[in-house]
Parts: structure tokens; C-alpha cells; sequence
């Protein structure tokens, strides 16, 4: 059988891999855990990353200087992505594909995934105007949808350089945040920052197909 050599075309895609900032703040004591979970976490197919770790920052003056830096960084060289990663978050290793799939997919401007405040019983870190305390899984919002939200846990988000570019610093502060009714939501710095998302009309979700697991690096329990 004769075989003739065919001529080689080149098709040139128009495929962009993704590139994400890794931005982790932390005190510098973490479990075991999140070093596993952490080097477990695989990233989107062809990503590029770059990361920046914060020591013994107060957690509003760490993703302040998070933000400054990657915003600092001109438009030809800044990653697609400032991707925000708790020091005592324990995600699935698929968990940052899939965000990263649904913030595409869905056009959102913040993204995070579901996880827990760290008390008994776990109440999840989403909440909405209107709505008095966290959203209520089967009353509020059914896992495996992504969900609207006011505010959103910080901890495992991704979030847009676009919609920072509308928001006056500073991006995160941490003290009391006002609801649009007047009305004291909480006092951390997530709060802050998502209030300020909300009036440059950007879109927040939480995507609670994306479970994570929240630790108490005391006591080792995951909430």
C-alpha cells in the first residue's frame, strides 16, 4: 500500500490561556491541611500564574495591598484574574477550574465559592440585602446554582480587574459596612468591598456547586 505525504496546514487558534494572580494572605501559621489542599489545586488547562503572599497584615491592609499591587501592574502584563485563596480554605482540586469555567460562562465580576463561618451551627458566608443574617440553603438559594449575593466571603474568589477599575480606593476596609436601608451588615473587610462592587454595578456570586472547606487550624475541625 502506498501512502502519499500530505501537506501540513497550520490552523492558528484563537485559544488565550488564562493568567491568574494567587494572592494569599496569612499570618504565617497554617495546617497541614491547606498545604495539601493547596498543592492539590489544579489550575485552568494552559493557565499561567503568578503569586504574592502577604505576612502579618491585617486582613483589610493585606487585600488592600493585594489589590494596589495588581492594579499597579500595566494592562500588556496584568493577569486576567486576582484570584484571593484564605490560608485555612481546604477546596476540592478541581474547585478554581470550576469557578473559573462558571465566571466565564455567567459574566460575573466577583466569583466565589460556598463555604462557612466557623462557628456551631456553620451558617454560610453569603448574605443579601433585604434579608435579615446568611442566606438559608432551601429557603434562600438551592445548592448547585450560583447564587446572587450582597456580599460575599472573600477566601476563595475571583475577581475581574475591569470592575476595580471603577471602584474609588480604598477597595477593602475593615469596620462597619451600612446596608442600603441603613442597616449595620458585619464588620469585615468582604463587606466593604462588596458594597463598592455593587454601586459600580458589578455582578457578585457565589457559585455553591463549589464547596470548600473552611478549618479551625486550632482544633483541626472543618466546617
Amino acid at each position: 500500500m502506498n501512502f502519499r505525504e500530505k501537506e501540513t496546514h497550520i490552523i492558528k487558534g484563537t485559544h488565550k490561556r488564562p493568567t491568574f494572580l494567587v494572592a494569599i494572605p496569612t499570618f504565617g501559621m497554617v495546617h497541614i491541611s491547606f498545604h495539601i489542599a493547596a498543592q492539590r489545586l489544579q489550575m485552568p488547562t494552559n493557565a499561567a500564574i503568578e503569586s504574592i503572599v502577604t505576612i502579618k497584615k491585617e486582613i483589610g491592609e493585606a487585600r488592600e495591598y493585594i489589590i494596589n499591587y495588581y492594579l499597579s501592574k500595566s494592562d500588556d502584563i496584568r493577569p486576567d484574574y486576582l484570584f484571593f485563596l484564605g490560608d485555612d480554605m481546604l477546596p476540592p482540586w478541581d474547585a478554581l477550574i470550576n469557578l473559573h469555567h462558571i465566571m466565564t460562562t455567567e459574566n460575573w465580576d466577583v466569583l466565589s465559592g460556598l463555604y462557612y463561618i466557623k462557628q456551631d451551627p456553620p451558617k454560610p458566608i453569603l448574605w443579601r440585602d433585604g434579608i435579615v443574617g446568611h442566606l438559608q440553603e432551601g429557603v434562600h438559594y438551592k445548592l448547585d446554582e450560583t447564587v446572587i449575593s450582597d456580599i460575599a466571603g472573600m477566601d476563595f474568589t475571583l475577581i475581574k480587574p475591569d470592575i476595580l477599575k471603577k471602584i474609588n480606593p480604598p477597595y477593602f476596609r475593615t469596620g462597619p459596612t451600612l446596608t442600603d436601608t441603613g442597616g449595620v451588615w458585619t464588620h469585615t473587610e468582604d463587606a466593604w468591598f462588596c458594597k463598592k462592587v455593587k454601586e459600580a454595578g458589578g455582578r457578585i456570586g457565589v457559585a455553591t456547586s463549589i464547596r470548600i472547606g473552611h478549618i479551625n487550624i486550632n482544633t483541626g475541625e472543618i466546617y
